[in-house]
């Protein structure tokens, strides 16, 4: 049975597990609670699931592991298992356009 999610939450879902979770830039816990990242479909629809895409903060770090998600490409379940889930699945009214995705990551290093 194939996941749900679409190309926008599979890559915040891959950002999601080596930024928080595999910690890859060396960010201390205060430093990872400031740090989001967002992926998300201009037209309001990303692939089989009824969102946009979805965003992540460290503050949303939990038990849930991104990589069973990541490997059966099911990264739309995952956001959904986020205590609240409206707070990391991004959605909006659909349009008949796309002109992009749309990819934010942003957050701060303490010297």
């Amino acid at each position: 049975k194939p996941g749900k999610g679409g190309r926008n939450t599979h890559f915040a879902l891959a950002l999601v597990e080596k930024i928080f979770y595999k910690n890859i830039l060396g960010l201390s816990p205060q430093e990872l609670e400031s740090w989001w990242i967002a992926s998300l479909a201009t037209d309001g629809r990303d692939g089989n699931c009824p969102c946009a895409g979805a965003c992540f903060n460290g503050k949303m770090l939990n038990t849930v592991l991104p990589q069973q998600f990541l490997e059966k490409f099911d990264s739309y379940t995952f956001f959904k298992k986020i205590e609240p889930a409206h707070h990391a699945l991004l959605r909006f009214e659909e349009y008949q356009s796309n002109l992009m995705d749309v990819r934010i990551i942003f957050g701060s290093k303490i010297a």
